[in-house]
């Protein structure tokens, strides 16, 4: 056994605005060039008046300048209070679901100026599902948002907020929450965000192939030899047909092998989007199944137009990545690729992109998403990779970092110089490998209670190459 522990500070922040310095306001469609900066609530609703349909909406934005621009978002939570409002009432849903989308605006608004008519643009990407209430005063508290919010740092020009809205704005179904001006101090919106300050990275380049230049395809057991390279769903499910077993899983590939040589990737992020496809429905788990699913780095080349359920290519389970399970039935997932991406990069004569399976392919589980084929450009799948291009001279030198307390005979702690994506190796002084573990730098405390007392020696190799290394010796008790 051994422990590596990165040893990096984390910063919170708590975000509970008031009247005075909140930014938040209700857009109404009864009176649409009406402002209501001061309205005491915070809503998604849609109703009539007289006859006439009204729907309102609710925009709030909180000040993230606190946060640096290269932070890397832990979490991010938003707690919305609900409560009998004299102007709106409870929550309601007395024709249908009231379930919601928090989106991201990407337009500037004013507080006081704000209304229906001018009300700002929005983004589908990494917008954020609020189910039904259950009950006439239900909180929605801590929320996670840290996907929008991981955007609003990464885009600043182009954040401004959340937008909470109906999915269907059609009578007569409200979310009902307080803002900012209300008397109640204590139902204020409330937003919590922890963030680790990332090294800062020299470029980031967006993959967001369309049906002309994406290459991912639908495979099925149930027609083994089908190839679905046109299909709009990148999915993960499994189910039955005529009491057989049926599997699906997808298949995507991105142009990773153009991204510049000799870079360190700081950041990878991989969006997928879903949605109520046509032919395959919304995530769902049920009949004692469950939807969570695996992302694996393919190993085998593969053509879209060829590519079916029979001749699939292989895959490994190297930094493999888990999407949890879920109850709801629509849900974006954002994942961290970093690893995965590195790996690629290192190993490109066996890297064909990523497959995406159910874990326990037994019925009945499903993720849905949308492909690059799909009509809709908002849901098809996108990759963002940052990073730093290493120098000539900083490609070939050495690593440094410190071994201590030397001799030791329960833990050793590596401390390397600066942010490393790499590997500490421990061997002999015969050069018998003993221990390996992956570093980001930092200080990785390592578990060495089970050697022998003896010499060691301990290298560090960067993922990036093989040739920046380091290495030191070291006594245990």
């Amino acid at each position: 056994m051994f422990i590596a522990e990165l040893a990096l500070a984390q910063t919170t922040i708590i975000l509970k605005p008031n009247g005075e310095v909140g930014k938040d306001a209700f857009i109404g469609g009864l009176n649409p060039t009406m402002n209501l900066s001061e309205h005491p609530d915070f809503v998604a609703m849609s109703g009539t008046n007289g006859g006439i349909q009204v729907t309102n909406r609710g925009i709030i934005d909180f000040d993230l300048s606190e946060i640096p621009e290269n932070a890397n978002i832990i979490s991010a939570s938003l707690s919305l209070f609900s409560y009998d409002s004299p102007w709106v009432g409870t929550h309601r849903l007395t024709d249908g679901k009231n379930d919601c989308f928090l989106y991201r605006v990407t337009e500037e608004w004013l507080e006081t100026q704000v209304n229906w008519t001018n009300q700002p643009s929005i983004t589908n990407l990494n917008r954020v599902y609020y189910p039904s209430s259950t009950a006439d005063i239900q909180d929605y508290l801590d929320v996670d948002v840290s996907a929008l919010v991981q955007d609003m740092v990464n885009d600043p020009n182009g954040s401004h907020g959340f937008l909470l809205q109906q999915i269907m704005e059609n009578p007569y179904r409200t979310m009902c929450f307080a803002s900012s001006d209300n008397d109640n101090a204590e139902l204020w919106p409330e937003l919590k965000v922890v963030y680790l300050e990332n090294p800062k990275s020299d470029e980031c380049v967006r993959f967001t192939p369309n049906a002309e230049d994406g290459k991912d395809t639908f495979l099925r057991s149930l027609d083994p030899d089908v190839n679905r390279s046109l299909h709009p769903d990148f999915n993960a499910q499994t189910g039955t047909n005529n009491s057989q077993l049926v599997s699906a899983r997808g298949i995507i590939d991105f142009e990773l092998n153009s991204l510049p040589e000799n870079i360190e990737i700081v950041t990878a992020k991989l969006n997928l989007f879903s949605y109520n496809s046509m032919s395959n429905g919304t995530h769902a788990a049920y009949d004692g199944g469950n939807n969570q699913a695996e992302l694996r780095r393919v190993t085998e080349f593969w053509e879209e137009d060829e590519v079916t359920w029979n001749n699939q290519p292989s895959v490994t389970n190297q930094n493999m990545i888990i999407l949890e399970e879920t109850e709801l039935e629509i849900l974006d997932y954002t994942l961290d690729m970093k690893n995965m991406v590195i790996d690629y990069l290192n190993d490109k004569n066996n890297s064909f992109g990523f497959m995406i399976k159910q874990t326990d392919e037994a019925p009945y589980g499903r993720l849905i998403f949308g492909s690059s084929d799909n009509i809709d450009p908002e849901l098809r799948p996108s990759m963002e990779v940052c990073y730093n291009i290493i120098s000539s001279t900083e490609f070939d030198r050495i690593i440094n970092f410190n071994v201590y307390p030397v001799p030791a005979a329960n833990t050793i702690n590596v401390e390397l110089d600066k942010v490393y994506e790499g590997d500490i190796k421990i061997y002999t002084i015969g050069g018998i490998l003993i221990k390996e573990l992956s570093t980001s730098g930092g200080i990785n405390q390592i578990d060495i209670k089970e050697l022998v007392a003896g010499e060691y020696i301990i290298k560090v190799t960067s993922k990036i190459s093989k040739r920046v290394t380091g290495s030191k010796q070291f006594i245990k008790l």
